[in-house]
Formats: C-alpha cells, structure tokens, sequence
C-alpha cells in the first residue's frame, strides 16, 4: 500500500514538472525569447536550458527561479495552474473550494447559494475570459 502512495506521488510531481516546463516554455514565446536567447541571457549555455525544459535533466528550485528571474515570473505564478493567475491572493484551501464549486451539479449549486443566501441572477452569468492584451497602447481586435 506504501509502495503504490509513494509511486502516485511520484507520477503526480513528473506531471507538474511537465506543467511548469509548459508554462516556461508559453512565457518564452510570448516574450519572443528563443532558448538561445535566454540562455544567452542568463549567462548559460543552449544545451543546459534546452535540456532543462525538455526534461532530459531535472529543474532544479535553483534552475527555476534563475529562469524565472530572467522571465520576470514569480515562483507561484509559474508553479500554479495556468489559467487560475486571478487566485493569486487565494489560500491553498480557497482555491479548492472554488475548483469544488465549479464541479457541483447545477441542483447541488443552487443549494449552496441558498444556504449561503446569495440570490442567482436573472440573467445568465458571464465566465471570466482573458482580455486581449494590446500591443504597444494599440488594442487588438
């Protein structure tokens, strides 16, 4: 029972990495950084960063917040799953009652909103969407 407890753990921690090397890799292009770029950037050689995040070497805490540094990204921001930077203020505890809500059926919803004594809206509710971010004061269309 141990042995499969410690194996999970294992599988789950290989996938963040994954999720991080991601969200590294999603801010290098956004910033228009090329591995060679930021290798050069940070005073490392391409073959070091690139086998970094293509996980052919381990990322290191010390690896990740020199890249991190280098890509003005915090620790949190990059650790945290993507698409959730609003709960940036979140405990780790709110932020799972709010995924817990996502989850509930639309009756066990309009459960806890009663119980809570929050009226639903009339109209439909609109989902957060990333606003389209502009490029040099100009807004994207």
């Amino acid at each position: 029972m141990q042995s499969r407890s410690v194996l999970t753990t294992i599988s789950t921690m290989s996938v963040r990495t994954d999720q991080i090397r991601l969200r590294l890799r999603e801010e290098m292009t956004r910033l228009r950084y090329s591995v060679r770029g930021l290798a050069r950037d940070m005073a490392w050689g391409p073959s070091r960063l690139d086998k970094i995040l293509s996980g052919r070497t381990e990322l290191t805490i010390e690896d990740l917040e020199a890249i991190c540094a280098q890509l003005r990204l915090s620790l949190t921001e990059v650790v945290r799953d993507h698409g959730l930077e609003f709960c940036a203020d979140m405990t780790p505890t709110e932020l799972r009652l709010l995924i817990r809500l996502r989850e509930l059926t639309p009756v066990e919803h309009d459960a806890i909103l009663k119980v809570l004594h929050i009226k639903r809206p009339a109209t439909p509710e609109r989902y957060a969407t990333p606003q389209k971010k502009s490029i040099f004061g100009k807004p994207r269309s």
